[in-house]
């Protein structure tokens, strides 16, 4: 809910993040790249952002979404995609961890990603998903 337009390069194909610390991060948007910009292109100027706006996610207010907007959106979309169970922010966070874990990455990357300040709570969450991180 908090990233802002200025956040993203989509020439280099990132986004800028600060973590609780307050250290400076640029990652990936990897395979999100395509869709960010679409949404960037097309649907962010359809939803009529005030003047001004910095918010990338804006609601149809045309200004910030609120997390529980974010949440409406992914279950009405779940629902609509035909799909069992209830898509979900804690859904998506936990699919996006399984795909760091699974691409390899090193379990301080994860611990970033996912804002925790202490490596005993991405451990925690790792072994939860089930996951052997050992």
């Amino acid at each position: 809910t908090s990233l802002n337009l200025s956040d993203l390069d989509l020439r280099a194909g990132c986004f800028h993040l600060v973590s609780d610390t307050g250290q400076d991060y640029w990652l990936s948007l990897g395979k999100s790249m395509g869709p960010v910009s679409a949404y960037i292109e097309i649907g962010r100027p359809d939803l009529n952002p005030g003047p001004g706006e910095p918010a990338l996610f804006i609601s149809q207010n045309g200004i910030r979404m609120s997390r529980q907007s974010i949440w409406q959106v992914l279950h009405n979309s779940g629902k609509a995609a035909g799909l069992t169970l209830r898509l979900s922010p804690r859904l998506i966070r936990h699919t996006a961890t399984l795909n760091l874990v699974r691409a390899g990455k090193p379990i301080s990357e994860i611990q970033l990603f996912l804002g925790h300040t202490n490596s005993l709570s991405t451990n925690a969450l790792l072994h939860r998903l089930a996951i052997d991180n050992s």
